[in-house]
């Protein structure tokens, strides 16, 4: 059976329940992927590996949380390392890698030192948990 759009939003409605319950709010994107972010977001909730408080700071974690893509792109995860401290830890060394190249890569430099700023910031996206990439347009 092939679903409408009034069907992924009323799916994802379902889905939405559990995360209200820890204060969380419905998720950004397209109806497809909102309602499987918001079914990806459930599994998590449901986990038993994180404390009620975990998982309402997981929910509040600088907008992260609030993308479908996000959740969609990072269900590999462990549930029990769905944490917002080590979201936020990730996400920070990643933007101060890519404010140490901000010059090079936006304003100057040559081709060869743009590259070698892209290798090792792709370099570190590639060694973290999760994946910020899609989400969040870092596509380099």
């Amino acid at each position: 059976m092939v679903m409408n759009k009034a069907d992924h939003l009323k799916k994802a409605s379902e889905y939405r329940s559990l995360a209200k319950f820890y204060g969380g709010k419905a998720l950004q994107g397209y109806p497809k992927e909102k309602a499987e972010g918001e079914r990806v977001r459930m599994k998590f909730l449901e986990s038993e590996a994180t404390s009620f408080e975990q998982k309402q700071n997981l929910l509040s974690v600088g907008g992260f949380t609030d993308h479908s893509k996000f959740w969609i792109d990072n269900k590999h995860i462990k549930p029990s390392l769905m944490t917002a401290e080590s979201i936020a830890s990730q996400w920070s060394r990643l933007v101060e890698l890519r404010a140490t190249h901000e010059d090079t890569l936006c304003r100057t430099g040559l081709a060869i030192h743009k590259d070698a700023a892209r290798k090792e910031i792709n370099a570190l996206r590639e060694s973290l948990d999760f994946n910020f990439q899609k989400a969040w347009g870092w596509e380099q």
